[in-house]
């Protein structure tokens, strides 16, 4: 399907957006006239949060990527204007079908907010919303739980998305989330982070499913992650493995650069070490593990120096078993567009984040 504006954003009046909206989709119709059919559809509201002018960019491109499966209602807010500015914007953007005349259309609402009119926000957006159908509330940027406008906006989603590689401190950040989650069972989250790790976790489960290193899974000792520039990932990646595993968080140092955990594992001890290291930035964390009971037997999983695959290894009595697998595109629309799949709970996200609530227990930061 191919994208194409079929409006100019038109200012709207904010007392009046829907009935602007009306004779928008008038005109949409009176253009087609003649031509392919115009059908427009909106499975659901997508309300997109531009906390600055970095971010709002961020939005104002990555939204339009999702129109093509997710045809839907978007409010776009860009919180970079002017101290009293809130004004607003509406547009359609029509996707013909690949092998039919017909055009499918949705709508998008841009709202351009300054700081001292933030606090109208919620009672101007959620009259927008559409009813009856599912509400998503995309959020990008650093963590603030505590904000009176997130607080408003997410009482009304059904799922909140946000990206904890935004969060400027990835650990307490999380353990935070995971605090809301704990105390209020209602909310469901995505985290483009947890999502962009998926390919991942799958390399590293088919390496596992190896025969020969298949009976190492339940019995390993050591496991090294490498962070790579992608802390957030890294630690997701940590909290699944012991999760998963069913590890226990039992102590933690620090040597130099490296965070050093212990867990009890079904099978004895385990040492799960971070090491921080920033020099080759990357998406995803490097891994290593480690069996004292079958000392010929390593595993290791590392991004492509292309960024486009992933490639992980198996050593095993000298022997060397590859695989390769793709890595989708670093794109926030894309991954976004995945997540607006998912509406229920993720259980593994939440077991992982509360394996990471006892990590930083174990070591004084919870």
């Amino acid at each position: 399907m191919d994208t194409m504006q079929r409006s100019s954003p038109k200012v709207a009046n904010i007392a009046d957006i829907e009935n602007q909206i009306r004779a928008l989709w008038q005109e949409v119709g009176e253009q087609a006239h003649g031509e392919n059919a115009v059908t427009r559809v909106c499975t659901l509201t997508l309300i997109a949060y531009g906390a600055d002018a970095t971010l709002a960019r961020r939005v104002r491109a990555a939204v339009p990527k999702v129109f093509g499966d997710h045809p839907c209602r978007a409010l776009l807010i860009e919180a970079d204007g002017a101290p009293d500015e809130l004004s607003a914007w509406v547009t359609t953007v029509c996707q013909r079908q690949a092998d039919e005349g017909e055009q499918v259309c949705c709508e998008q609402i841009t709202l351009t907010v300054g700081e001292t009119m933030r606090r109208r926000l919620p009672g101007t957006v959620l009259p927008l919303v559409v009813s009856d159908l599912p509400v998503f509330v995309w959020w990008p940027g650093p963590f603030h739980p505590a904000s009176n406008v997130r607080t408003q906006l997410f009482a009304h989603a059904d799922r909140w998305i946000a990206d904890s590689r935004d969060f400027a401190s990835p650990l307490r950040d999380l353990v935070q989330l995971h605090t809301l989650l704990k105390d209020d069972q209602t909310i469901a989250v995505s985290d483009l982070e947890w999502a962009r790790l998926t390919p991942w976790r799958t390399m590293l489960a088919n390496a596992f499913d190896l025969a020969v290193a298949r009976p190492a899974l339940d019995r390993l000792s050591e496991l090294t992650l490498r962070t790579n520039g992608a802390l957030s990932a890294t630690l997701l990646a940590a909290g699944w493995l012991a999760s998963a595993l069913r590890w226990q968080a039992s102590g933690f140092r620090s040597e130099g650069q490296s965070d050093i955990y212990s867990f009890d594992g079904p099978a004895g001890p385990v040492a799960l070490t971070i090491v921080h290291d920033d020099s080759e930035p990357g998406r995803l964390p490097l891994l290593t593990t480690g069996c004292a009971s079958m000392p010929s037997l390593t595993v290791g999983l590392e991004c492509h120096a292309n960024g486009q695959s992933l490639v992980s290894t198996v050593h095993h009595d000298g022997e060397t078993i590859t695989q390769v697998g793709a890595l989708p595109a670093d794109d926030d629309g894309l991954t976004l567009a995945q997540e607006l799949n998912v509406y229920s709970h993720d259980r593994i996200y939440e077991a992982t984040l509360a394996t990471l609530a006892a990590m930083a227990a174990i070591r004084g930061q919870a």
